[in-house]
């Protein structure tokens, strides 16, 4: 009976080695598993701080256009680009007689 003993303390010794190697790389597991969920909380706030800096970029440009961010999304929600075409170009139209102006006093 002591060889079936030894035997079975062996087996025993085995599967308890692997038990703390799967502890181990249970541990391992749920400290990736909150790493990528800390990355990808990451990843959304960067993909928000894209979507604001998109979004001020166009806005200056409209600024510098002279329409505003709600002209540009009621052009976008009715397909009516035409008329901020036409305010695009009325808001230009000071601008280019200016410099017409110059042009013919030299």
């Amino acid at each position: 009976m002591r060889k079936k003993d030894a035997v079975a303390e062996k087996t025993l010794a085995k599967i308890r080695k692997e038990e703390d190697k799967l502890a181990g790389l249970e541990l391992k597991k749920e400290e990736l598993e909150n790493q990528i969920k800390e990355c990808k909380a990451g990843i959304a706030e960067l993909r928000k701080q894209e979507k604001r800096e998109k979004l001020e970029a166009i806005a200056e440009l409209n600024d510098k256009a002279g329409i505003s961010l709600d002209d540009l999304l009621k052009a976008a929600q009715s397909g009516d680009f035409f008329s901020l075409q036409e305010k695009l170009e009325q808001a230009s139209e000071p601008h280019d007689t200016s410099v017409s102006a110059d042009t013919d006093a030299e």
